[in-house]
């Protein structure tokens, strides 16, 4: 019972520091884009906090337990695209941002296409962000069931609780601030853990004993690793909704090259972490029935009882600080991509913040459906990851970086990529073929469709 008191209280206190900052809040765009006004480290924070997730925590550390090395491409994969959002895409559309008064992907697509392909994203992110909810709350879940034994239903819907509060209260304005405690509490946390663990283990060469199979130390090719994560997450963290719109809310172009490339740099030396922790996982608990229950079995069973404490609470914090970015794009697609600009276009700020709330909590309370029929966090993940990078990439990098790109080419590298996805999933049972990954090929579908529909509309014009 002291571990679940140390997590409840942890819980409330977040909630408590949400609400206080919210009461500071002054409109949506506080709400929304923190005013413009966030520097390097809150934006750092708020970065690094989403990004280190479950994926990155329960995922990845499952995921070195089953795979080994290889499982270090699932955060590697993360710190790639984050390179390319803070020196390229991230400082452009920050400007752009700040000159057109855009708060959401959503107004980013229609200002450089039409309405259509806001509606037509906006659709679709919350299909994927659902998805993506989900397997934070998945990871909830798993904590709170090795510790206390609690079901899967009920831990999903304590943390969907917990976020949906403390996010709902006050947007982006109070996720930053709470995200600052949140990942110290996590660097911490896994700081102190992870030499703990290898100590017990007998180091990186009692670590190689327990584990003398090739395959689990090849960076390469054990599992689904490599350039297989590389192309499925790698254009998410470049383009995805929920970090974009936190980039909207930098200072100015210097805030987004160092609060992002910070992050970048730091998730870069975090991808190690989880994939140490999960193999020694693998030495000190053979067998176990879910590879995604190693981490939490070795802060409750092989570390002291403080140490245990702050690492599941470290975890719990990666978890619920991922899931708030997830229902920042819930909410501001539903009330300023859809509400706002196609329902009640005269909604004054009290109503769109009013909408935007009810919207994070319906998203909340669909994920924790879907995370009951989701086995694993990396199940739950993947269908966000692959529907986001196919049709959203090449429609966002274009529209930063073309002169004349069009709606109908943007519409059609929507349609293609999913399309592809889809034909690879049905005939293919969703793996690879040869060298090319559902990702990869929905990608590739996305590019040639955006180019014959330019080409084709250009003809005719």
């Amino acid at each position: 019972m002291a571990y679940l008191t140390i997590i409840v209280v942890y819980s409330i206190a977040q909630i408590a520091l949400g609400l206080w900052v919210a009461r500071r809040l002054t409109g949506s765009r506080d709400f929304f884009v923190a005013g413009r006004n966030l520097g390097p480290g809150l934006l750092f924070a708020t970065f690094l906090a989403a990004n280190i997730g479950s994926g990155s925590t329960i995922g990845a550390s499952g995921l070195g337990y089953r795979d080994g090395l290889a499982a270090v491409w699932w955060v590697g994969s993360a710190a790639i695209g984050s390179v390319i959002l803070a020196l390229w895409v991230g400082p452009r559309i920050r400007r752009l941002a700040a000159e057109h008064d855009l708060r959401t992907v959503g107004d980013f697509l229609e200002w450089r296409y039409d309405r259509r392909v806001r509606a037509t994203v906006a659709g679709l992110l919350w299909i994927g962000t659902v998805a993506i909810l989900a397997g934070q709350l998945i990871g909830i879940a798993w904590i709170l069931n090795v510790v206390i034994g609690l079901p899967k239903i009920a831990g999903c819907a304590l943390g969907a609780i917990v976020v949906a509060v403390y996010f709902g209260a006050g947007g982006l304005k109070s996720s930053a601030v709470v995200n600052v405690v949140q990942l110290t509490v996590k660097l911490l946390g896994f700081a102190i853990a992870l030499p703990l663990v290898l100590s017990i283990v007998g180091g990186l060469d009692g670590l190689h004993a327990g584990i003398p199979e090739p395959a689990m130390w090849n960076p390469w090719r054990n599992g689904p690793s490599g350039w297989i994560y590389i192309a499925m997450l790698g254009p998410n963290f470049i383009v995805s909704p929920g970090l974009l719109q936190k980039v909207y809310g930098a200072r100015d172009d210097r805030t987004v090259r160092l609060g992002v490339g910070i992050n970048a740099l730091c998730l870069m030396v975090y991808a190690l972490v989880p994939v140490l922790l999960g193999m020694s996982a693998r030495v000190l608990h053979p067998g176990l029935p879910n590879h995604e229950l190693a981490l939490p079995m070795l802060f409750m069973h092989d570390l002291p009882f403080w140490v245990g404490a702050l690492g599941l609470a470290a975890v719990f914090s990666a978890e619920v600080s991922a899931a708030d970015a997830i229902l920042f794009m819930l909410a501001t697609s539903l009330s300023q991509d859809l509400y706002k600009r196609f329902i009640n276009p005269a909604a004054a700020d009290t109503q769109v913040v009013r909408v935007a709330r009810g919207a994070s909590a319906v998203g909340a309370i669909a994920a924790v459906f879907v995370a009951m029929q989701s086995k694993t966090v990396v199940d739950a993940l993947g269908v966000f990851y692959t529907l986001v990078s196919v049709s959203l990439f090449v429609p966002i990098v274009a529209g930063l970086y073309l002169r004349r790109p069009g709606a109908l080419d943007a519409l059609a590298a929507i349609a293609g990529g999913i399309v592809a996805v889809l034909a690879v999933q049905v005939l293919n049972g969703g793996k690879p073929i040869g060298l090319f990954t559902p990702a990869m090929c929905g990608l590739a579908a996305a590019a040639g469709a955006f180019a014959i529909a330019g080409l084709l509309t250009r003809g005719r014009a």
